[in-house]
């Protein structure tokens, strides 16, 4: 009897342990119409939503949840929360906003400052090494793994390249305390995860000057991620990247907003290569441009404190 009782109590405890949270919310669409027949998908379960748009997900005991929500018809949406977020909201989630594709429609994602250089090959605090000499395709696309989902939704992503690409470091290093250097297998990487395009107006393209700079634009055109906000000359740095997407045309230009010191200048002018400035002048002549294209100008700016 002993025994039995037992078993029970163990079926019971490791039965409340699989299913130990329950998610409740709705899904709508941006006219907060409840949406019927959302596909919800955690790692492990999966229901869709009744005919007001609500549904219950029970999940089992884990840091971190991810719920994939997609109807034919809408935008792919990604919502990832950690066990506290929901265990303090008693599972209780806010409603879910699908946004409907649409003709002319476009959704357009940006990320930041991007690089896969210096403490991923020596990491601090006894931190694992992320990238190695031996495995650098596989390693590159293992940092950017967990927001492959996310950047892959938009119809177009772009981040800030925020290193010079080169195989090794140049003996043209610009005089700085830091210079960046990526491996080209982080532009495979970037352009698996989803991203179309990079900027390149920012204060670490020109660390390795010239050279450095040629080598980069060697390796993005062969990569088939599109890019601009640099140049080897100023006239050539203010171009933007022409694109049409889903029959909208759009300008993306690139600026950095500061100059350098007079050591180290990272800035395009008409005899030197580097980043686009992103002073008055130029931001003007980048709308300029994006007009006579009769496109819509998106413009990345990159400036402001540290951090």
């Amino acid at each position: 009897m002993k025994n039995i009782l037992f078993a029970i109590l163990i079926y019971l405890t490791n039965f409340s342990y699989t299913y130990a949270l329950s998610i409740t919310s709705k899904v709508t669409d941006e006219a907060n119409i409840p949406l019927t027949g959302v596909s919800i998908t955690s790692a492990t379960e999966y229901v869709t939503t009744t005919n007001n748009g609500t549904f219950t997900l029970k999940l089992k005991t884990q840091d971190i949840y991810q719920l994939t929500i997609e109807k034919k018809g809408f935008y792919k949406s990604i919502h990832t929360f950690s066990y506290s977020e929901i265990n303090d909201s008693q599972g209780q989630l806010t409603p879910i906003v699908l946004v409907k594709k649409q003709q002319d429609r476009v959704m357009l994602a940006f990320a930041g400052d991007t690089m896969m250089t210096r403490r991923y090959y020596q990491p601090y605090f006894n931190h694992p090494t992320l990238l190695h000499t031996e495995s650098l395709l596989a390693d590159s696309k293992n940092i950017v793994r967990a927001m492959k989902p996310y950047l892959e939704i938009a119809d177009f992503t772009s981040v800030n390249l925020e290193t010079t690409i080169a195989e090794q470091v140049m003996d043209s290093r610009a005089d700085k305390s830091i210079n960046f250097v990526s491996h080209p297998k982080t532009l495979s990487a970037l352009k698996w995860a989803g991203v179309d395009y990079v900027t390149l107006g920012n204060n670490h393209i020109y660390d390795f000057q010239q050279q450095g700079l040629e080598q980069t634009f060697k390796y993005l055109d062969s990569s088939d991620i599109a890019y601009s906000g640099a140049g080897l000359n100023s006239k050539d740095a203010i171009q933007p990247h022409i694109e049409r997407i889903n029959n909208q045309l759009f300008a993306f230009s690139g600026f950095v907003g500061w100059p350098g010191t007079s050591k180290s200048t990272e800035v395009a002018t008409h005899s030197q290569g580097g980043a686009t400035l992103g002073n008055l002048n130029n931001l003007l002549e980048s709308l300029n441009l994006a007009a006579k294209n009769q496109a819509s100008a998106i413009i990345q700016y990159h400036g402001s404190q540290e951090y």
